[in-house]
C-alpha cells in the first residue's frame, strides 16, 4: 500500500511539476524600437522581449501579426506604404522561414487563421471588399464572401466557427460588427452604429470560447488627436451585452484565459505621443505598463498556451493506481 501511494504522489507531483512549467501567453507585436517596423514578442508579464523578423527596409509597413492556432506559425501583411503592394506573409514562430502566401492587392488589417494550414484574407483592389481564403502555400485561393462593405479586421473562431469582422461602408462613414457563418450565406449586423458619422470601432477580438468579441469603440471619431475617445468594449456573438469599459485603448486583446486585456495607449495619456503596450483585468484594475521607451509599439497579438485540463490529474492518478495494483498483482 506504501508503494502504491508513494507512485500516485509521485505522479502528482511530476504533474504538479509540469503545470507550474506552462509558459505565460506571448504577444506578438509591431514595433519600431529597431529602427524600422518590425515584429517583436515577448511573454505576458513582458519578460523575454525580443525581435523575430528582419525586413530592414524603413519604406516596409509591417500590420497586424497573427498567431496561428498551433502557436507555432504567424501570419501578417506587409509591403509599402501602397495599397496595391501589401502582400500576406507566414513565418514559423522564431521567424524563420519566411513565406509569401499572397503577393500584391491584399487588406491592411491582416488575415485570421481558418486552421494551422489556411487562412482568411480581406482583398485591397480597388473596389474589390471581398474575403477570401487561401492555403499557405499559396494554393487553392477561394472567393467567400462579397458584401458590400470594405471588411476590416476578421477575426474566425473555431468553436462557434463564425467569422467577425468590421464592415465599413465608406460612403455612409459607417463602421458596423458583423458576423458571417461559415458557409458564407448569413451576414449579420450584431452592432450598427446609431451615429455613423462619429461613432466607429476598429479591430476586434473574439474570446477562448467564442461568445464575446472584444472591440475598441470611438464615441466620436471625428475629434482630432489627441483622441480620448477610444475605449475597449465587448458584445455577445449574437449582440446582446454591449458594453464599454473605462479603459482607453486601442487594438485590444484577450490574455490570461480572458480576465485580462492587452491594448495600445500612449504612456503620456495623449495620442499622438509614442504608443506601448499595456494590460488590465477586463473590468480596468491593475492597469500595468508592458512596453518602455521612445518607440511605438502596437497592433498585439496574444497566443495563449493550452492548460492541461483538471481531468488530467484524476486519469494521471488513475494509471498509476492502475500500474501499481499490476506490479503488486505480478510479483
Amino acid at each position: 500500500m506504501k508503494q502504491i501511494m508513494a507512485i500516485v504522489f509521485a505522479g502528482v507531483f511530476l504533474f504538479s511539476g509540469i503545470a507550474s512549467a506552462v509558459p505565460l501567453d506571448t504577444i506578438v507585436f509591431v514595433s519600431d524600437r529597431s529602427g524600422t517596423n518590425e515584429i517583436w514578442s515577448m511573454n505576458s508579464d513582458g519578460t523575454n522581449l525580443h525581435q523575430i523578423t528582419n525586413e530592414s527596409d524603413p519604406n516596409l509597413e509591417v500590420y497586424f501579426p497573427k498567431w496561428s492556432p498551433d502557436g507555432t506559425k504567424i501570419a501578417y501583411v506587409a509591403g509599402p506604404h501602397v495599397t496595391q503592394g501589401r502582400s500576406l506573409i507566414v513565418i514559423d514562430a522564431d521567424g524563420s522561414n519566411r513565406t509569401v502566401v499572397r503577393q500584391n492587392n491584399v487588406s491592411t488589417y491582416g488575415a485570421a487563421w481558418l486552421d494551422n494550414d489556411s487562412l482568411y484574407f480581406g482583398s485591397s483592389d480597388i473596389g474589390d471588399n471581398k474575403l477570401y481564403s487561401i492555403e499557405l502555400n499559396g494554393t487553392n485561393e477561394q472567393l467567400l464572401f462579397d458584401p458590400s462593405e470594405e471588411t476590416q479586421s476578421i477575426d474566425y473562431d473555431p468553436n462557434s466557427q463564425m467569422i467577425a469582422y468590421i464592415g465599413h461602408n465608406i460612403h455612409a462613414l459607417d463602421r458596423g460588427l458583423f458576423t458571417l457563418t461559415t458557409d458564407y450565406y448569413v451576414s449579420t449586423n450584431i452592432k450598427p452604429t446609431t451615429n455613423p458619422s462619429k461613432e466607429l470601432h476598429q479591430n476586434l477580438r473574439w474570446n477562448s470560447t467564442g461568445d464575446k468579441l472584444l472591440t475598441s469603440y470611438f464615441i466620436d471619431a471625428t475629434i482630432p488627436i489627441p483622441q480620448t475617445g477610444a475605449y475597449l468594449s465587448t458584445i455577445d456573438s449574437n449582440g446582446d451585452n454591449f458594453s464599454m469599459t473605462s479603459i482607453n485603448g486601442l487594438q485590444g486583446d484577450w490574455m490570461n484565459n480572458d480576465s485580462a486585456f492587452v491594448y495600445v495607449a500612449p504612456s503620456t495619456g495623449i495620442w499622438g505621443d509614442d504608443v506601448d503596450l499595456w494590460m488590465s483585468g477586463i473590468d480596468g484594475s491593475n492597469i500595468t505598463q508592458l512596453t518602455y521607451g521612445s518607440s511605438n509599439d502596437y497592433m498585439p497579438d496574444v497566443y495563449s498556451t493550452p492548460v492541461p485540463e483538471p481531468t488530467t490529474v484524476l486519469l494521471l492518478g488513475t494509471g498509476l493506481i492502475g500500474l501499481a495494483g499490476i506490479r503488486r498483482k505480478f510479483r
